[in-house]
């Protein structure tokens, strides 16, 4: 027990003695606990928002318009029988596709304008500019593949694009699909 007490003198004394790299010390811990914390707050986060997106993952199926490359979309924009003909694949995939949207410029844009209704960039864009799309809901977020394969291909189609992929993911390209110039694609 005397050993104790004067081990705990010792180290009063070195403390006292170094105040300036005690109190470093202290806040160096400090700081990174609660880096650490913040850290372990924020995955979890993510992971929830995750679980919750994932169940509402769709794909968009962007359909070709007067703005569109003319090396995808060599035909011009899609015509009314184009957009019935891949809408109707669509709904065929019974047991991948949950639902089928479809949005037009003027949707697209009134969405555009909703997000970004405080940016500059707001005033160069017009309805005409936006494309027409299909929002695809998936019975499971996995089967992208299948859809891409469905409809990629079709005239009309400019590009499949799967919103599960982060733009910022080095390994995916950027647009997800866009089959004419890399049929490949068609099976990711």
């Amino acid at each position: 027990m005397r050993r104790f007490g004067l081990a705990l003198r010792e180290v009063g004394h070195g403390l006292r003695r170094n105040l300036t790299m005690t109190i470093a010390v202290i806040l160096t811990v400090a700081v990174s606990l609660t880096l650490f914390g913040t850290g372990l707050m924020v995955r979890s986060q993510v992971d929830a928002m995750k679980d919750y997106w994932y169940d509402r993952v769709e794909v968009s199926v962007f359909l070709c318009g007067k703005a569109s490359d003319p090396k995808v979309c060599p035909a011009g924009a899609v015509t009314p029988e184009q957009r019935t003909q891949i809408e109707a694949s669509l709904n065929g995939l019974t047991g991948v596709v949950e639902n089928v949207f479809y949005e037009s410029q003027q949707d697209a844009y009134n969405r555009f304008k909703e997000q970004f209704k405080n940016s500059p960039i707001l005033e160069n864009v017009t309805p005409e500019s936006m494309p027409e799309s299909f929002r695809v809901k998936l019975a499971n977020p996995e089967d992208f593949a299948k859809v891409a394969a469905a409809v990629g291909t079709s005239p009309g189609v400019e590009q499949v694009q799967d919103q599960r992929k982060d733009p910022g993911d080095k390994r995916a390209p950027w647009p997800t699909c866009t089959p004419r110039e890399s049929p490949a694609c068609v099976g990711q």
